[in-house]
């Protein structure tokens, strides 16, 4: 188990990597999840897998009511966090997730408007967000995030694991709620689909473990175990 000082110096990562695509490292190592982690924080640590990252001012998302087009449409967030419907009014919508904003719409609509209503919320346009893949990609550097690029999909378009230097870890960074996560997780297993394979949040710090020139001073992932869940630093 760290220190209390260790565990701040690895926390700070995070904040190093989003700064600048080629970040400098020293050797940390990262504790397993606790027995009490996996008691309490499971759930929240699941939920970091499963979902897309949360809406935020400026994207714009398509509204469809179920058997009611009147109410249908595309909204804009606007400079408050809100979009703005017919009947109900202005609505919160950054920091939700498309899913979470259509349960809220279907709860005001049902309150008067509607009996039982259906509704889907669908992101049609982002603001620009970026994550960054480090490690023994192909090409290494700044993406633009996506509603719902997977950590597949970001090795991806890092032009995939060096078959040369790469071993079958990566590792992700993350800051969720004020607090640092990371995770990691087993490339093949997430293709044959024994893994969960989480979206990626902006600000995101994806790492390929590789051994060889260049890839020493990411050496620390290598003591992030393979447990496909969320860890908070």
């Amino acid at each position: 188990m760290l220190n209390a000082k260790s565990l701040i110096l690895l926390a700070g990562i995070v904040f190093q990597l989003s700064a600048c695509a080629s970040p400098q490292f020293k050797d940390y190592e990262v504790p397993a999840p606790t027995a009490e982690f996996n008691a309490e924080n499971r759930s929240a640590a699941e939920e970091l897998l499963a979902r897309p990252y949360p809406l935020t001012v400026g994207d714009k998302v398509e509204v469809r009511v179920y058997r009611a087009p009147d109410l249908s449409g595309d909204h804009r967030i606007d400079g408050d966090g809100s979009i703005s419907l017919p009947l109900i009014g202005e609505v919160p919508a950054a920091g939700l997730s498309p899913s979470d904003l259509a349960r809220n719409l279907e709860y005001r609509y049902g309150q008067r408007y509607l009996e039982n209503p259906s509704i889907n919320v669908q992101v049609t346009e982002t603001v620009r967000r970026e994550f960054s893949v480090e490690g023994a990609v192909r090409r290494p550097g700044m993406f633009t995030s996506q509603p719902t690029l997977t950590l597949l999909d970001a090795v991806a378009l890092a032009g995939g694991a060096d078959p040369e230097t790469a071993t079958r870890k990566v590792v992700v960074l993350r800051r969720s709620g004020g607090e640092s996560y990371v995770a990691g997780f087993d490339l093949t297993q997430m293709q044959l689909g024994q893994q969960p394979n989480p979206f990626v949040r902006p600000g995101d710090v994806v790492i390929l473990e590789g051994s060889g020139p260049g890839l020493d001073t990411l050496d620390f992932v290598r003591f992030v175990p393979i447990l496909a869940l969320f860890t908070r630093l």
